[in-house]
């Protein structure tokens, strides 16, 4: 996609479906003067090499995707490259040809740190200003973190860290609120922020990207929302309280920009 959107490479409209929401494929974009790049799948998955998006994927082709069984069997023969055992499993589902065709010609691997950092670099040298985002490093409810998303985010730090980028982790803002105030769903999908965490997000991009921030993001005008994060946060059990204490003071004080700080690296060689 960053190579379409610079004009060194043209996505086939065949494809674009699974790349993007918009129904047309754009042949130019309006350049800004910075980009945010959030990794949060090891997963490459391509159509006749070229990537896509698996959540694009998925959704397009239900019979496949909606039943867990069904699609681990199907991911199973993908990973395997038995392009015979796949072929005869997806006549056994209502598909039509054309979507066989295209999930004859899917591919999937795990990306390696090498070939991550390959790729970081490559967007650094095509964009003016880019800023990585990792994933959150929630806790499932058995007190333990998902071991391939803390892999990946220590991938894409440590990728960072050698290439001198600027990298945000939100693990370290969800620490500061509660995992409860952060995630919508805090025991179970693990994946998706509360309105008034994305508002802190959005802020705290926009400081790492040294943009203008205005004013506070207005979800956080309730102070009782601070308060609330302060119980929830020592409920969470914080690695480090003293530190995570000190960034709700700042919080409940209306603080919030100096509450932020700590939350991105700016890694240099």
């Amino acid at each position: 996609m960053a190579r379409h959107l610079v004009g060194e490479k043209t996505i086939p409209q065949s494809i674009w479906p699974f790349v993007s929401k918009s129904e047309s494929r754009p042949d130019a974009h309006d350049p800004s003067h910075a980009y945010v790049v959030e990794i949060s799948s090891a997963k490459s998955v391509t159509l006749d090499g070229s990537p896509v998006q698996l959540n694009y994927l998925v959704g397009a082709h239900p019979a496949v995707f909606e039943d867990a069984e069904v699609a681990r069997q199907y991911w199973k023969f993908i990973d395997a490259g038995d392009l015979a055992a796949i072929q005869s499993f997806l006549l056994t589902l209502p598909l039509t040809n054309a979507e066989r065709s295209i999930l004859l010609r899917i591919r999937r691997s795990w990306v390696t740190l090498a070939e991550l950092e390959q790729d970081m670099a490559a967007l650094i040298v095509l964009f003016p200003k880019v800023v990585f985002v990792t994933h959150v490093n929630a806790v499932r409810s058995n007190g333990w973190t998902l071991d391939d998303r803390s892999k990946l985010i220590g991938m894409v730090e440590e990728a960072a860290q050698r290439l001198g980028a600027v990298v945000v982790n939100p693990t370290h803002l969800m620490a500061m609120v509660g995992q409860k105030s952060a995630l919508s769903d805090p025991e179970n999908g693990l994946a998706h922020y509360t309105p008034a965490f994305e508002d802190l997000m959005a802020y705290a991009l926009e400081q790492a990207l040294n943009l203008d921030v205005p004013r506070r993001p207005a979800s956080w005008d309730q102070p009782t929302f601070a308060r609330e994060a302060l119980f929830e946060a020592a409920a969470d059990r914080i690695t480090d309280p003293t530190l995570a204490m000190r960034r709700l003071i700042y919080l409940a004080e209306d603080h919030l920009e100096s509450a932020a700080q700590p939350i991105w690296h700016l890694h240099t060689q």
